[in-house]
This record gives C-alpha cells, sequence and structure tokens, in this order.
C-alpha cells in the first residue's frame, strides 16, 4: 500500500513540475535531483532512464554525475522558488501574512519532498568524495539551504513547534559535517541557535531555560555539540570562535540537565511498566 503510495506521490511530483513554469532544461536538472523517484514512478520516462543507466553505467542519483547538473539544479530551484525573495517587495501592497500564507500552500509539499531527497543524496556520496564531487555537492547545499530558508519563511503559519523546522536544518547540518565543510556546520548550527533564542535577545547564545521543553533542549544540544566537533575539527586560530565556544559550554549546562532529567524519568516509567 505504502509503495502505491509512494508511486502516486511521484506521478503527482511529475506531473506538477512539468506544467510548472521551469522549462525543459531546469526540468531535466531537477529530474537529476529526483532521479530514484523517477526511476521507480510509473512514468512513460522511467524505461528510458533505466535504459540509459545500463547503457553508461552511472550511479542513481550521485552527487558525483556532473558539477553541471548540480550548479542547474541550484539555477532550478533558485528561479522556481524566486517569489520568496520578493516578499519585501510586495508587503507594500499585500498584507504580509496573507503572502506568506498562499506561498506557504502553493511550495510546502515541494520544499517538503526537496529536504527530504536532497539529504539522501548528499549523505550517500559523502564518503568518497573527489574534488569535482565537492563542488556539486556545495551546489547541491545551496539549493538545501535555499529550501530551509523558503520553508523557514512561513513557518509560523504551519502547525507544528518553531524547533520542528530547526530539526531539518540539523539534518543538513548532519551531512556537512559528512563531506567536512565544518566552516557550514558553524554557520548553519548557530542559526538554528539565533532562530530558537529569538533575534530579539543579545546578551545570550542559547535561550533561557524553561520546564518542559526537553525536545527543545535536545535541538539545542544537537546544535551545540555540533559547534564544538566543527570547531575542534577545522582547528581554527581566531580566537573569537574558542570564545563562543566557551560561553556555550556555560550556556549549554542547563539545558543538558534538563535533557538528561526528561530522559532519566522516561527510562523510569519505563522500568515501572515492566
Amino acid at each position: 500500500m505504502s509503495s502505491r503510495k509512494s508511486r502516486i506521490q511521484n506521478n503527482l511530483l511529475l506531473s506538477w513540475l512539468s506544467r510548472s513554469k521551469l522549462g525543459m532544461t531546469s526540468f531535466n536538472a531537477l529530474k537529476y535531483i529526483f532521479f530514484d523517484e523517477f526511476l521507480s514512478a510509473d512514468h512513460p520516462l522511467g524505461s528510458h532512464l533505466r535504459a540509459t543507466l545500463q547503457r553508461d553505467g552511472e550511479r542513481h542519483g550521485s552527487v558525483h554525475k556532473s558539477s553541471s547538473h548540480a550548479g542547474d539544479v541550484l539555477a532550478s530551484f533558485s528561479d522556481y522558488l524566486r517569489p520568496f525573495s520578493t516578499l519585501q517587495s510586495n508587503s507594500r501592497k499585500e498584507d504580509p501574512a496573507l503572502t506568506l500564507r498562499s506561498l506557504g500552500k502553493q511550495f510546502l509539499p515541494f520544499l517538503n519532498k526537496s529536504i527530504s531527497i536532497l539529504p539522501r543524496r548528499l549523505s550517500s556520496a559523502a564518503a568518497n568524495s573527489d574534488n569535482q564531487s565537492r563542488d556539486s555537492a556545495r551546489d547541491l547545499f545551496r539549493a538545501y539551504e535555499l529550501c530551509l530558508d523558503c520553508l523557514e519563511s512561513f513557518s509560523a503559519q504551519l502547525a507544528c513547534k518553531p524547533h520542528t523546522v530547526q530539526l531539518q536544518r540539523l539534518r543538513m547540518v548532519y551531512c556537512l559535517d559528512a563531506w567536512g565543510f565544518h566552516e557550514s556546520v558553524n554557520t548553519q548550527a548557530f542559526k538554528v541557535l539565533e532562530k530558537l533564542r529569538g533575534s530579539g535577545v543579545k546578551s545570550r547564545l542559547l535561550p533561557e531555560v524553561k520546564d518542559g521543553e526537553a525536545e527543545l533542549g535536545m535541538v539545542l544540544v544537537e546544535a551545540v555539540t555540533a559547534i564544538f566537533k566543527a570547531v575542534a575539527m577545522s582547528q581554527q586560530r581566531d580566537d573569537k570562535m574558542y570564545r563562543k565556544v566557551i560561553v556555550l559550554l556555560g550556556e549549554v549546562r542547563a539545558w543538558f540537565r534538563l535533557v538528561w532529567d526528561y530522559y532519566y524519568r522516561s527510562v523510569l516509567l519505563f522500568l515501572k511498566k515492566l
């Protein structure tokens, strides 16, 4: 049943992309990143693509097929998601909340699909990466970040907790770490902390601890852990980052205790039921 549902969703995505204003060149670029989905779908292109793969011996959906393909994907994503970049100019004419709600309704299926597929593509090729692959990966990471930024712009309209979207950004952080892009890990992990702390708070790097926010605490602890590792691996000479790490170490302790207490109580409740 789940396989049939997946095929239906893939066919709808194919139909939707082909009807959009991407044009064939952009459509083919998007097809590159959604490669496995096209192959598994009951679509007229499926048999042709499978035959092409068998003839050329290419790997399904690997990042290092062609650096130009990855660049085309980034260009296609940027062009298709252009309405988000014009929000400020349109906000004077329309209610920003209504505009975001409309964009969210239009683009949420595409963004959800993209942030589901992109990390799988990036993770599968990280182990055996050459220079060309790393260049391609950088373009795909830019497309990944663009999707997350667009999703983040209307996240307040979604029926989910604020840290839910940041969990998706953490997933990108894990992919960046696998590729060894340590500076980008720092940038994205600090962005997670900033979004969860609130832009109006300047005196702290982390938000104040609140009881009952163990899930938020887990996201914060994971982001801080990623920063610690990235700073250690990059061996930076700038002492500003090390000073930030020391501050983070002091602020994260309270959150770590909250998360630890949550897990401790959960284990006790589980043991009592045995």
